[in-house]
């Protein structure tokens, strides 16, 4: 409890504390020393009003009576029966008691009079006074020295802060207490009508309470109930130092006390004519005359109940109806919720409830503008588009197809009411148009016609479908090899490989519709690989099943380098040729003369022979000669170019 009483009521200079249970404290004033002690229980009080106080000043003692031979001055007084019951009671109640007495004390001189525990000393002309207290028939005692030469100052007021509450009937008054507790114990709150005249708004002191529950309270708070609407009140504060001395005031604060409004605002009607909207209603009183409180009222729209209210029109009050009149961008098919709030003079405000009102729509909505999409690498198609002109659009619906001329389906699985959309293609098929169409949707569900389609063209990733070889033959020593064309719409060039063991190169190309071609760079029989690359605009490329072909001509090409030379020293022709790989059965050398006609002039079956030498010609002649070679394989060579030498 004690803890309690000090932060209620703590004193600005030093507590002198002794044995007895005793705090003792001082305030001088010019002519006068105030002292106050405090018992710091509840026994400690009941022992000073049962057996009195012995108060020493510089050592001569001052008697202060028991409560029972001093009582009789207080018979008037509201705090005698309470400290009657306090002395006859015990434990927890006692406690409560003597809290309540200590707390009362603080601003009250009369009741700290009435417990014993003050002393007003007039014979202050020493300059040091020591002075001692102590319970009656007990040697402990508190010590206090004063200097009588040093007057004691209250505490400055902090400020004072008001707020009205007309609603309630209120008006809230708060400072802080906090930082006055060593100087003040309690308040007086003053009301004046004209800021000259106040009076007390409280009948005894107020006292600021601090308690464990709240702990770091700060701020005292009064609250006044007798105001009068529309009346201007001036508010100040004085403090009741611990000693019950009236200390300083607080700022004068001036307010106003706004009329309230406490009737309702009413819309009647709302209509559509043409392009307009008449709302019309009335403020129905609360009070007599209220009517005359309000100064507007203001019309309010949205598009949803609760919240996103637009102010769109305010008028002046003149008999407490109200009409008014807004433009609609469409003459059907808006919706809109209305209300209207009438404005007090002191701007205190009564609103409607909102009023929901549409126009059914049954024409369908403009389509919107510029609907246009792209695709991603990755297959993500991004449409966006320009709002319908429509006021009253709900959201858009996209529809799809692969073609033109399929029906179109709708991809949408809600009403977009953004200006985009995103759309997942895969792109794992040959199928690389795509088609998009939009319509637009009206607050009440009217479609709009579908628009022009748009194209998107997907990123081809799949190869085309390969050229297929079908055929190949030998004709007349060369190799025809034919193929099945692409069945893809998107080849752009064919290539035709050959491959011959590590060497590898392109035997044709086309982009047109061939279907053949004939390999006549093939100069012996020989195994070949061949297929086809089929290339599309993407640049995908599409491999054909290859194709082994063993390449056998019929004949073997003229023996290579084939040369005659005139040896007149041996009286000869030489001849000499390059002879392939291949191994020869016989070598036949022809010879022409005058006559022009070849014969054959000699058969030669060395293997690897590849020179010859005729000595059967003459002088002055002029010979030509050809060569060609049978293969054990049983298959001819050609007939080489004729040489010619002049013997």
């Amino acid at each position: 409890m004690s803890k309690i009483l000090f932060l209620i009521l703590s004193f600005s200079s030093v507590f002198v504390s002794a044995q007895s249970g005793l705090q003792l404290r001082s305030w001088v004033k010019e002519d006068t020393v105030l002292l106050k002690w405090l018992p710091e229980s509840a026994d400690g009080l009941k022992e000073g009003l049962r057996k009195g106080y012995v108060l020493s000043r510089n050592n001569t003692e001052i008697i202060i009576k028991p409560w029972n031979e001093r009582k009789i001055m207080f018979e008037d007084n509201d705090y005698l029966d309470l400290i009657d019951e306090f002395l006859t009671t015990e434990s927890e109640i006692a406690d409560r008691l003597y809290f309540m007495l200590m707390v009362g004390s603080g601003p009250d001189k009369e009741l700290s009079k009435m417990l014993g525990i003050y002393y007003e000393d007039y014979n202050t002309s020493e300059k040091e006074i020591n002075y001692t207290i102590r319970y009656f028939f007990k040697e402990q005692e508190a010590n206090w020295n004063v200097n009588t030469d040093k007057t004691d100052v209250n505490q400055q007021f902090s400020e004072l802060n008001v707020e009205a509450k007309p609603r309630t009937g209120e008006v809230y008054l708060s400072w802080n207490a906090a930082s006055l507790k060593k100087g003040y114990s309690g308040y007086w709150i003053e009301k004046s009508e004209n800021g000259i005249d106040f009076q007390k708004v409280n009948s005894s002191p107020w006292i600021f309470f601090v308690n464990t529950e709240f702990p770091d309270r700060e701020d005292a708070e009064f609250v006044d109930t007798s105001i009068v609407e529309g009346n201007t009140y001036f508010y100040r504060v004085q403090g009741i130092n611990h000693f019950g001395e009236l200390g300083e005031k607080s700022n004068t604060v001036e307010i106003k006390i706004p009329r309230g409004l406490n009737g309702f605002t009413v819309i009647d009607t709302v209509e559509a004519v043409d392009f307009n909207r008449i709302i019309r209603g009335e403020y129905r009183e609360g009070k007599p005359k209220e009517i005359n409180d309000i100064g507007k009222f203001l019309l309010y729209k949205s598009d949803s109940l609760m919240h996103s209210y637009e102010l769109v029109s305010e008028k002046r009050n003149l008999d407490g109806s109200f009409e008014f009149s807004v433009n609609s961008d469409l003459k059907t098919g808006d919706r809109q919720y209305y209300k209207v709030a009438s404005i007090g003079i002191d701007q205190d405000t009564s609103y409607s409830f909102p009023y929901y009102f549409f126009t059914l729509d049954q024409e369908p909505p403009s389509l919107p503008s510029d609907f246009k999409g792209v695709i991603s690498d990755s297959g993500i198609v991004s449409l966006s588009w320009n709002a319908s002109i429509d006021k009253d659009i709900q959201g858009y619906r996209i529809f799809r197809s692969n073609s033109l001329n399929e029906e179109f389906v709708e991809v949408t699985k809600e009403l977009k009411s953004n200006l985009n959309f995103y759309d997942t293609l895969s792109l794992k098929n040959l199928t690389r148009e795509i088609y998009y169409k939009i319509r637009a949707v009206d607050d009440n569900f009217n479609n709009s016609e579908l628009s022009e389609p748009i194209l998107i063209l997907k990123p081809d990733y799949i190869a085309p479908v390969p050229a297929r070889i079908n055929y190949y033959n030998t004709i007349d020593g060369e190799l025809h090899i034919g193929w099945i064309n692409s069945t893809s719409d998107d080849v752009s060039i064919n290539y035709l490989i050959r491959e011959k063991g590590n060497y590898i190169d392109t035997a044709y190309t086309w982009s047109n519709k061939d279907t053949l071609h004939v390999d006549t760079l093939l100069d012996k029989p020989d195994d070949y690989t061949y297929y086809i690359i089929t290339e599309d605009e993407s640049g995908n490329q599409g491999l054909s099943t290859k194709k082994n072909i063993s390449f056998e001509p019929g004949y073997r090409n003229a023996p290579k380098n084939f040369e005659a030379k005139a040896n007149i020293e041996n009286k000869t022709v030489d001849l000499s040729w390059t002879q392939n790989k291949e191994k020869p059965y016989a070598i036949y050398i022809y010879r022409s003369g005058e006559d022009q006609k070849f014969r054959l002039i000699e058969t030669l079956f060395d293997y690897n022979s590849h020179e010859y030498s005729d000595n059967t010609v003459r002088i002055n002649n002029v010979y030509s000669y050809k060569i060609r070679i049978m293969y054990a394989s049983g298959i001819s060579s050609k007939m080489s170019e004729a040489v010619q030498v002049t013997f």
